[in-house]
């Protein structure tokens, strides 16, 4: 998180509800390491989805059949992260 901007504290704000069929794009997305963003000079400026397709499905072991969706999820997820992330 801290590496990305964030802290604990950015999260414990206020909860959320997850649906069961998005809980997996969620957990997912929280895991991403430092190199799933692409960097500029002000931060993570996007997803590299090459990382995340080429690697990072294999290595949390998502299956296949589930990775189009997720995919859509972080699509979804990704431009409120950078808005958040940016705001400071």
């Amino acid at each position: 998180m801290a590496a990305n901007g964030l802290t604990r504290a950015d999260f414990e704000t206020e909860e959320v509800e997850v649906f069961p069929c998005c809980w997996e794009s969620v957990m997912f997305f929280r895991s991403l390491p430092r190199g799933a963003w692409d960097h500029g000079m002000n931060g993570p400026s996007r997803l590299d989805y090459r990382v995340i397709n080429d690697v990072l499905f294999d290595h949390f072991g998502v299956k296949k059949k589930r990775r189009k969706q997720i995919l859509a999820d972080l699509f979804l997820m990704e431009g409120p992260a950078l808005k958040e992330i940016h705001s400071k």
